[in-house]
């Protein structure tokens, strides 16, 4: 509950029944409940109503809520301090997150939670086991929100399983936390992060992030996307069949001819990438020895089979 005006009022013909001033509002709450002000009297009211939230963040197993005042409340589990309330019980609705009242931004991950502000630094709280908090170490849990090091100046913000993104007014990104995957795109896989240090190898001109479990990926200016981290179930894009990227790789085109011998790869073009998927309607098929993406024409129509009613082929 957020005030939202102050009212002084004298009494000037008897008694006034305060509802009646708030007659246009009737979902605002006034205290004193029921007040009477006599004649030449005067009474100071408070007028509460609830805020509505402007943006939402689900984590592993908790949910953050932030306000049109700039500040945030989280609920669910909390045995990390995720919720940033200096307590580590569960809460059934959400509860005030302690010190952040000019957040621009919010992102939860598995344990953790990150928030924007309006100054461009970051700050997170939770577990940090894997230095996912970006407070220069790997141990213990904060039930407050700290400051992440080393970020100034910051756009954007992505929060995965384990680790973090920020997008720098560079349009550079930095990662910090979890990089057993690469999901911090310095070059390694075999240090987590503590603290923001090396931009992402390879991105000069972001302009959008995100996150997931174990990988992260960015929007570029010409609309192509790079992703790196885990790749185990192909979430890269880049049809390589690798169990993972230090650096960034580029994602492919979704739509593309089967090829199942080298000789059968198709010729560069500057219309589409290929990662070695085939097009609607065809088996799902990889090539079995191409190492990188490779480029196509995408036809003007694609073929579909057994087509749905109402669609033609």
């Amino acid at each position: 509950m957020k005030t939202i005006s102050r009212f002084v009022l004298a009494g000037m013909f008897g008694t006034v029944p305060a509802a009646m001033l708030l007659a246009q509002a009737p979902a605002i709450t006034m205290t004193p409940a029921s007040p009477q002000i006599l004649a030449g009297q005067t009474q100071q009211f408070s007028a509460t109503s609830p805020l509505t939230p402007t943006a939402i963040a689900g984590g592993g197993y908790h949910t953050c809520l932030m306000f049109p005042d700039a500040t945030l409340r989280c609920a669910g589990a909390n045995s990390w301090g995720q919720l940033g309330n200096g307590g580590f019980a569960n809460a059934a609705t959400p509860v005030p997150v302690t010190g952040i009242t000019t957040a621009s931004l919010v992102g939860a991950g598995i344990e953790h939670t990150c928030s924007l502000l309006a100054d461009g630094t970051i700050r997170c709280w939770g577990t940090n086991y894997v230095g996912q908090l970006g407070d220069g170490s790997t141990a213990g849990l904060s039930e407050v929100p700290k400051p992440v090091q080393g970020i100034t100046g910051a756009i954007g913000l992505a929060v995965g399983g384990f680790h973090n993104c920020a997008l720098l007014s560079n349009r550079t990104v930095k990662c910090w936390g979890r990089n057993q995957d690469g999901q911090v795109g310095n070059g390694d896989n075999t240090t987590d992060v503590r603290a923001p240090d090396l931009p992402v190898s390879g991105l000069s001109s972001a302009a959008e992030i995100t996150a997931g479990g174990y990988h992260s990926c960015a929007l570029m200016p010409d609309s192509t996307v790079r992703c790196w981290g885990r790749n185990t179930r192909g979430q890269l894009g880049d049809g390589t069949g690798s169990l993972y990227a230090s650096t960034p790789v580029a994602v492919g085109s979704p739509y593309c001819p089967v090829a199942k011998r080298p000789s059968d790869r198709v010729p560069q073009t500057p219309h589409a990438r290929c990662t070695g998927t085939a097009p609607i309607g065809s088996s799902m098929r990889r090539y079995s020895s191409a190492s990188v993406a490779q480029t196509t024409t995408m036809p003007a129509t694609i073929p579909m089979r057994n087509a749905p009613v109402g669609l033609t082929q």
